[in-house]
């Protein structure tokens, strides 16, 4: 896949990384295949929204690169990309809520996001 730039919401509280579906058909020529996907999806309504494939590969965030994977869905504009508990965990993410800051990385390579 290349590159595609945008801006993703980071959210500890979602148990998977998505990508809209909108979004999805617009970068899908850059991004490469995605597969098929059982997952159903719980929104914050409480509703239940199935999966329309997942996507894996690299994601880099603040020169900080890791493997993911992605469940495409329909947000109806509410987001593009959220980073949920999986990228969090993957970048060991650290979480300073008084200066409203998170540090990623590891021991090679570490940056630090503010809100």
């Amino acid at each position: 896949g290349r590159i595609v730039r945008t801006r993703a919401v980071i959210d500890g509280g979602a148990m998977r990384n998505t990508i809209c579906s909108s979004k999805w058909r617009e970068w899908e020529h850059r991004l490469g295949p995605k597969t098929e996907s059982d997952t159903t999806l719980r929104v914050a309504d409480n509703h239940r929204i199935k999966s329309k494939g997942r996507w894996k590969g690299e994601v880099t965030v603040a020169e900080v690169p890791r493997e993911q994977s992605f469940e495409i869905f329909e947000s109806n504009g509410s987001f593009d990309i959220i980073l949920g508990k999986p990228w969090l965990q993957a970048v060991e993410a650290i979480h300073e809520y008084g200066p409203d800051q998170i540090t990623i990385g590891n021991r090679d390579k570490t940056a630090t996001i503010t809100n």
